[in-house]
């Protein structure tokens, strides 16, 4: 019986428990060293690597491609554990919902939701204005070859995706509630239709949108962040609030004659603390 194709069609055909039977089979009948030295963590690692000489030095042994590759092999999630399947960047953009995208902002925000979906983590190769350069988190422990890269089209104005490698070819255990790509700044988008609809909106209201619609549950401080980020870009900052006041106020006397406007104000000892009392009290004689 050939064992490179047996082996193959098992993990094609997900048989693991006959995978686990055979492995043990072989392994009583191929190993080249003692069972009980791998149990020994302080043992000589030069004693380990003579073993494993050893074992490759015989010819009888045939070892199945899809043991030193993922390519090629569809597997679901088993366990947790995830491989993705092979795709085209047609199938990519068609998940990611758009060929081309508006600013870097629009593509930045589709990677994260595709890579949290995925249950990967991606890290930035090349930043700069025009070009978007990721590539897998685990490219220089694994070797994974899985990219992504995206440039600015002067022509159109739009980023599109120039480069794609697929698929991961590194395994990826789900360990953590939380999500690295999960930052403040997707948090503000994905929230940012509730603050505008309700800004008293709590912060654990908040993070349960996000756990019921990315499926990850982030920091409470993650979710406060996020917030005040999507506040600024829905009503404008603070400070731009305070330069725009005087003119409201001036055009609100200017247009109701016999206003008048009492300042009061209140010195701070933390710049980064804002009061909303500041500016407390308008009259009308």
């Amino acid at each position: 019986m050939n064992h490179s194709v047996s082996v193959t069609d098992m993990i094609l055909n997900e048989d693991f428990n006959i995978i686990s039977q055979f492995a043990v089979m072989n392994y009583g009948m191929n190993s080249g060293f003692d069972t009980d030295n791998e149990e020994d963590e302080s043992g000589d690692e030069c004693e380990i690597e003579k073993g494993r000489n050893a074992t490759v030095e015989r010819d009888d042994i045939e070892v199945p491609s899809s043991f030193n590759s993922l390519e090629g092999i569809n597997m679901a999630n088993v366990n947790n554990w995830m491989v993705s399947h092979s795709e085209s960047k047609n199938d990519l953009t068609q998940k990611l919902g758009e060929n081309s995208f508006k600013n870097k902002d629009e593509l930045i925000r589709a990677i994260k939701l595709y890579t949290i979906k995925k249950h990967r983590q991606y890290e930035v190769v090349e930043k700069c204005p025009t070009i978007s350069n990721v590539r897998c988190k685990l490219c220089t422990q694994t070797g994974c070859k899985w990219k992504l890269r995206a440039s600015k089209r002067q022509r159109i104005g739009y980023f599109e995706i120039t480069r794609y490698i697929d698929p991961h070819t590194c395994f990826q255990y789900r360990i953590t509630q939380d999500h690295p790509n999960l930052d403040a700044n997707l948090i503000a988008q994905e929230t940012e239709h509730l603050i505008k609809e309700q800004p008293s909106i709590s912060i654990p209201n908040l993070r349960a949108e996000i756990v019921d619609k990315l499926g990850y549950t982030p920091s409470y401080r993650k979710v406060w962040v996020g917030k005040q980020k999507a506040i600024e870009h829905i009503f404008g900052k603070w400070e731009e609030s305070y330069i725009v006041l005087p003119k409201f106020l001036a055009a609100l006397q200017y247009f109701n004659p016999g206003t008048i406007v009492e300042w009061c104000t209140a010195r701070l000892t933390n710049m980064d603390q804002v009061e909303s009392s500041n500016v407390d009290k308008t009259k009308r004689s």
